[in-house]
């Protein structure tokens, strides 16, 4: 059916469309297609798209309102109602609801404006001003003055033919912003648009709805309301001899004559359903009945629309002017009704309801078919013409009996007469009622061609930018100083002339501006000052942290000192080794010979791999390091005649090494075996021994006095932290009292100011309120709590210096508080554990050397006197004490270096892991010694060496001997134990170093947090507080108002 309707609305003709729209305008009388959407819908587009009539159509469309649809009949309403918008501007009624609606708006807000600005003026000198309360006024009164301003302009853009709105706009102009330049070409741009609306009024023959002596009616089509007056403006009251107020919420029909008032609904509701014409046939001239009784004549003209929703039906009235009197008679003559002067023109002093007009003039022919002459009458001595007639109303008319009493309508009357026209409507003098209406409604001047097409909005936009362009070539002198002292002549408005807005108000003036302006800038100074603070410190923990990283992996690093004990265990064992084959040698022991040997020879490419490392450069700037460059190490050489040789430490090893490698290859007790036995010997456990063994002992002291240079540095970033906290605090404070001597300036000035023009400003308020929006019996005691909801808000407190220097002072006691306990607890245990470190692992690393040390010396205490023994073999060049001597020195040596595993320091560094290994119980091990611990093995040792020396007349030296085994294990096992106290030595730096590193990231987070949550916020709170001042500022005048003249360019055009 759809497809049909669509196919029958692109062919057909127009009497085709007019049946179709018959058809459809049948079946809203049936039920069942009453309530179909698509029903209207089709309707509306015969109407838009087929007939071309888009008010029909509009018509039509609002019954799906009431209508329940599916999903295409929702989407073609929607597509429907789009393509009406497009339509709309050819719709004046629908243009001027439009502008009704955003009139309506911007008054609200206006009359709303007027009330807040009382509640400012009187909050602002009041004995305590709250800030919240102002803060709250002058937001909703800047927000306000923004829609309004944005509201006006978009009135001026596209309805600027209503004149009123450049009234309201340059009232509000020069009232509430005080701009009285910008109010005065308002004024004059309405001016001109008035003029050019006088033109288009004279040559149009319409009523429009821009013309201020009409008067306008909106009555809704709603079903609930129909017939309901919704709108009617001033004029259309004074015409209907009533009040807006007794207007609004009544029914047309209240002022439509009897019997026409019954049937007056029922029929607009035929023509919504029904109209195939959106014109309704209501005649040009038009009776009502006002409430108190008499009729008026009124020119009218009705339009239907329906905008958004349901019809809305709009009048236009005007009177017409006829200089006339009207009564309303029946066909005997009886006077039903009549106009409030019919009476007095008459010569009567009391009305005539309910006589006959037979009775005063008996000589009118009331049953004239076509027309009737005038009586003529002398009254009061004045001419007047009694005329009956009849007002065409739909299929009837309304019986009329006119007064006349204007000379040029009575003169009209007399010529018709002298011509002695049979009839009273002569078609060749054309209508009587036309003639007596163009005689009096809008005189025209002679030659004036009348324009009866309808204006074109295009026309007044070229007329008004020709205008505007005229106005600002050709302005007199003399009228801009009388509009200007007319609007300073006003009790309302600015004061200041001759200036733009920006030296009016107190917000907008070059004082207030810098002081706006230098608070705004100490804010952000603060706000970047302190963030910088932040980032200093956090940058200055950073480098801290640097420093305390960078000493942890040099210390953490052992490689170099575990290296060097390598080379000096390896030098001490080749030593012994050379020894104990030399015995064999002489004893004959081949069995062990040559394991002996392959131990030397093992020791000698140990040594000489370490010594391809380079450790004068990872030793640094340690003077221990002049060992591996300068010729500071003893070597004995030439076992029969021996030479002190001095070289560095890497030529003495190489040599030391090659003299190992070398000494299995020498015929025994041949003069290059005895050379080599006695460098390994005396070399080994003598001056070079020692010489590696102190330039040992001074790298561990090296390394641990780097950790004084960390302390140093930390010291120093103590000290830039410190003096980067007094800096921010020192410059802060004094910015923060700068910050609230700016707020109390600008608060002393804003109310100084107000206090001088107080009266004024609310005066301006109360009488816009009375004149503008009609408010009367204003109380200025009532009018302060009205659109206010009174709460509990704090006074108004300029002290915020306190505010500010709380916030720094937390900043700073964090700052010190996070410093303080990074470096007296984390970085304090880090800095112990780096400076015993290379004690505590040089401690368990010695302990082979000691060990190996103590077993040489032991064998040769055992051969002590005999004739194996060292003292014999090297004679002359002996250089140690007694072996028993040197013994109890090792031991003792190693005796301390076990009660050392006792002191603090050492303690502190020893993880548990360690401590089980040194002092509980092992298991799984050759060694009965060491199933008590290490710590207790190397006393044992100690034990057993001094025994078996003391006792080594009744043991064999095969027992020491084979200790060496035992030896081997508890040094194997040592190591293992260095590399889980190293592992765990570590571990604890780490741990401190990574508490450093997360107390620092916590610190950063704080602060950051402290700045973006806490102080961020309230520095936006006071940066908006001084927008509210700035904004508080813009509404509060330089001078009291009225009390400068108007100066400046005008009087300077006046003077010339």
């Amino acid at each position: 059916m759809e497809l049909c309707v669509r196919e029958a609305m692109k062919k057909s003709t127009q009497e085709e469309r007019e049946r179709l729209m018959y058809c459809f305008g049948k079946c809203f009388d049936k039920s069942n297609f009453r309530g179909e959407k698509m029903l209207y819908i089709w309707t509306a587009h015969l109407c838009l798209y087929s007939i071309k009539d888009s008010r029909l159509a509009r018509i039509k469309i609002w019954k799906c309102l009431d209508c329940e649809g599916d999903f295409e009949s929702d989407f073609q309403e929607f597509c429907s109602k789009k393509a009406l918008e497009a339509e709309s501007k050819d719709c004046d009624d629908l243009e001027f609801m439009k502008f009704l609606v955003k009139q309506t708006e911007v008054t609200q807000i206006d009359k709303s404006l007027c009330y807040h600005l009382l509640t400012f003026w009187n909050e602002l000198l009041s004995r305590f001003p709250r800030l919240s309360v102002l803060r709250n006024q002058s937001s909703i009164i800047s927000e306000d003055i923004e829609k309004i301003e944005k509201i006006y302009e978009k009135l001026l853009e596209n309805h600027h033919e209503y004149t009123d709105i450049f009234k309201m706009y340059s009232s509000f102009l020069n009232d509430i912003l005080y701009d009285s330049e910008k109010a005065l070409q308002i004024t004059r741009r309405g001016e001109v648009i008035n003029s050019y609306n006088d033109i288009s009024l004279f040559s149009s023959a319409k009523l429009k709805f821009f013309d201020s002596e009409n008067g306008v009616i909106l009555i809704s089509g709603s079903p609930s309301a129909f017939g309901v007056i919704v709108y009617a403006n001033n004029k259309a009251a004074e015409l209907l001899g009533a009040s807006v107020t007794d207007l609004l919420k009544s029914e047309f029909t209240n002022f439509i004559v009897s019997p026409y008032n019954k049937v007056h609904d029922q029929n607009i509701k035929r023509f919504l359903t029904y109209c195939s014409n959106p014109t309704l046939r209501i005649p040009i001239n038009f009776i009502v009945q006002n409430p108190k009784g008499y009729i008026a004549e009124i020119f009218l003209r009705t339009q239907v629309i329906a905008a958004d929703g349901y019809p809305i039906i709009s009048l236009i009235i005007r009177d017409p002017d006829f200089g006339r009197e009207a009564a309303l008679i029946d066909d005997q003559g009886n006077i039903s009704s009549h106009t409030e002067l019919f009476s007095r023109q008459l010569g009567l002093e009391t009305d005539i309801f309910g006589h006959n007009i037979l009775d005063y003039v008996p000589e009118l022919d009331l049953e004239a078919e076509e027309g009737s002459y005038p009586v003529f009458r002398q009254i009061d001595d004045k001419e007047v013409a009694i005329l009956p007639g009849n007002l065409p109303v739909g299929r009837t008319c309304i019986k009329l009996v006119w007064v006349i009493w204007r000379r040029e309508e009575i003169k009209v009357l007399k010529k018709v007469q002298l011509e002695k026209s049979t009839s009273f409507y002569n078609a060749k003098k054309g209508d009587i009622m036309v003639q007596l209406s163009s005689a009096s409604f809008n005189e025209r001047p002679k030659g004036m061609t009348v324009k009866f097409a309808e204006e074109r909005k295009q026309t007044i936009n070229d007329s008004v930018l020709a205008a505007d362009s005229y106005l600002g070539k050709t302005q007199s002198l003399l009228s801009d100083n009388l509009e200007q002292q007319r609007l300073q002549d006003s009790p309302r408005g600015s004061s200041v002339s001759g200036s733009t807005s920006t030296e009016v108000v107190f917000g907008k003036s070059k004082v207030a501006e810098n002081l706006f302006g230098n608070a705004k800038r100490a804010i952000w100074v603060f706000k970047w000052i302190l963030f910088l603070s932040i980032i200093a410190v956090l940058a200055s923990y950073s480098v801290m942290i640097y420093y305390v990283e960078t000493a942890v992996s040099q210390a953490q690093d052992f490689e170099s000192a575990k290296n060097f004990n390598e080379v000096k265990i390896k030098i001490a064992e080749t030593a012994y080794f050379a020894r104990i084959a030399d015995i064999y040698q002489r004893w004959s022991w081949n069995t062990y010979l040559e394991e002996t040997y392959t131990r030397i020879n093992d020791n000698a490419l140990v040594l000489k791999d370490y010594l391809k490392l380079n450790f004068a450069s990872q030793w640094g700037n340690c003077p221990a390091a002049q060992v591996f460059t300068e010729s500071t190490v003893e070597i004995w050489e030439n076992y029969k005649s021996p030479r002190l040789e001095f070289m560095n430490l890497i030529d003495a090893s190489s040599a030391y090494s090659q003299a190992a490698l070398s000494f299995q290859n020498r015929d025994y007790q041949s003069m290059n075996y005895y050379n080599d036995l006695y460098f390994l010997t005396i070399n080994g456990i003598g001056p070079m021994f020692k010489k590696v063994n102190s330039t040992l002992n001074n790298y561990i002291e090296c390394d641990s006095d780097s950790v004084d240079q960390l302390d140093t540095n930390m010291n120093l970033l103590l000290f830039v932290i410190t003096g980067i906290l007094i800096i921010c605090f020192c410059v802060l404070v004094p910015n923060s009292i700068g910050i609230n001597k700016k707020f109390s300036q600008l608060w002393n000035e804003m109310r100084k100011l107000g206090g001088n023009s107080y009266v004024e400003l609310r005066q301006t308020a109360l009488l816009r309120l009375s004149d503008v929006h009609g408010e009367l019996d204003l109380n200025v005691d009532e009018c302060e709590g009205i659109n206010f909801k009174k709460k509990e808000a704090k006074q108004v407190n300029l002290g915020y210096v306190r505010s500010y220097i709380y916030r720094l002072l937390i900043f700073v006691v964090i700052s010190i508080a996070f410093y303080f306990v990074s470096y007296f607890v984390f970085y304090g245990q880090c800095k112990d554990y780096l400076k015993n470190r290379p004690f505590y692992m040089q401690q368990l690393k010695s302990l082979r050397n000691s060990l190996i040390e103590t077993h040489f010396w032991a064998v040769e205490a055992y051969l002590d006197s005999q004739p194996e023994d060292l003292k014999h073999f090297l004679k002359d060049s002996y250089l140690f004490e007694d072996p028993k001597v040197e013994l109890e020195k090792v031991l003792v040596n190693l005796d301390n270096s076990m009660e050392n595993f006792h002191r603090k320091y050492i303690r502190a560094q020893t993880g548990e892991q360690t401590i089980s290994e040194l002092y509980e119980k092992l298991k799984d091990f050759a060694s009965p010694k060491l199933s008590k611990g290490l710590y207790q093995a190397y006393l044992t040792m100690i034990d057993d060496y001094r025994n078996l020396v003391a006792n080594r007349k009744n043991l064999g030296i095969e027992v020491l001997f084979g200790m060496f085994e035992e030896v081997q294990e508890i040094m194997n096992r040592s190591e293992l134990v260095f590399e889980t106290a190293n592992d765990e030595s570590k571990a604890l730096i780490s741990t401190q170093l990574n508490w450093m590193i997360w107390f620092t990231v916590l610190y950063g987070v704080t602060c950051l947090s402290l700045f973006f949550f806490l102080y961020l916020p309230f520095l936006n709170a006071e940066r908006k507080r001084l927008e509210i001042m700035r904004d508080i500022g813009q509404l509060i005048p330089l001078q009291a108002q009225g009390t400068t003249k108007f100066s400046g360019s005008a009087e300077t055009n006046v003077k010339a």
